[in-house]
């Protein structure tokens, strides 16, 4: 006879290999005064009080030949481990372990920690975004059908905070507009200057800044004419200014690619002369679109 009722315990796996040994431990449990029930089903996740004795026998991550069976009373978890050949060794192993833990008065409840006191988050230190430079293949459009410029544009942008930089850019042209009739030939080429702010925001692996720039344009034009028509080259001094949107990506890599687009304005807006035709205007309303490539430094 015992000197004390044991209390019930549950026994767990979910490993079909290892019923032999089930059932070897359930009667050694049983022998021992515990009543036994039999689960089939997946242990709790973690031991607490309350959950009253549970074993689960489990085969050994480490060796293949081994089991290990974790004894859970009331709170206090310990395991047991014994080779599977010798299922009446490893259930006395196991029986000696849950009478030890049952035996042994458990601990009493960890007090309440102290709720701490509220603190906001210390804020972020914040920082510049890095500088960058970019070149871009750019088209300039003139909606009144005026020829196309293609060239090439360069901007630096130059941080002072994460979101806003300041944008120092210029454009040159590759190749100039041709404006052809029957007396003359006309070539007209058109370079600018420009700076303003910008701002700038990521989302995603993207980065979009949008900019207002303004600065100096210079316009000049060569001609072939055709006796008795006379060549000339002239030029003119105007301002040009715009505002546009500019998408990178990567965000955060040192190099990027970037395409941007712009509305901008051409004031005063240069006029050509042609034999037998009627004046031609450059702008004043202009759009570029660009791709090109950047790097952060």
């Amino acid at each position: 006879m015992h000197a004390q009722a044991r209390p019930s315990v549950v026994v767990r796996s979910t490993s079909v290999a290892l019923e032999p040994l089930l059932g070897r431990l359930c009667a050694e449990l049983a022998t021992a005064g515990y009543a036994v029930t039999l689960d089939l089903s997946a242990p709790p996740p973690v031991c607490r009080r309350g959950q009253g004795a549970w074993v689960t026998l489990a085969s050994s991550p480490i060796e293949r030949a081994a089991v290990i069976a974790t004894v859970c009373f009331d709170g206090t978890e310990i395991s047991v481990g014994g080779p599977r050949a010798e299922p009446a060794r490893l259930a006395i192993s196991t029986a000696e372990a849950l009478n030890g833990l049952s035996a042994t008065p458990p601990p009493p409840d960890a007090p309440e920690p102290a709720a701490a006191a509220t603190r906001p988050p210390p804020p972020r230190e914040r920082r510049r975004a890095p500088d960058a430079v970019s070149v871009s293949q750019t088209l300039i459009i003139d909606p009144a059908k005026f020829p196309l410029f293609w060239g090439t544009a360069f901007d630096i942008e130059l941080s002072f905070s994460p979101h806003a930089s300041l944008v120092l850019g210029g454009f040159f042209p590759i190749a100039r507009a041709r404006v052809s009739t029957s007396a003359a030939e006309l070539r007209v080429g058109v370079s600018f200057l420009r700076v303003g702010p910008a701002l700038r925001y990521s989302f995603e692996r993207f980065a979009f800044a949008g900019s207002l720039v303004v600065g100096p344009a210079y316009t000049w034009v060569t001609a072939n004419a055709v006796s008795p028509y006379v060549a000339q080259t002239d030029f003119a001094l105007g301002v040009f200014g715009g505002a546009g949107l500019a998408v990178a990506y990567p965000e955060q890599s040192r190099v990027f690619a970037v395409a941007g687009a712009r509305a901008s304005v051409l004031l005063p807006s240069p006029r050509l002369e042609l034999p037998n035709e009627q004046p031609r205007a450059l702008g004043p309303l202009l759009f570029e679109a660009s791709l090109g490539f950047g790097v952060r430094l």
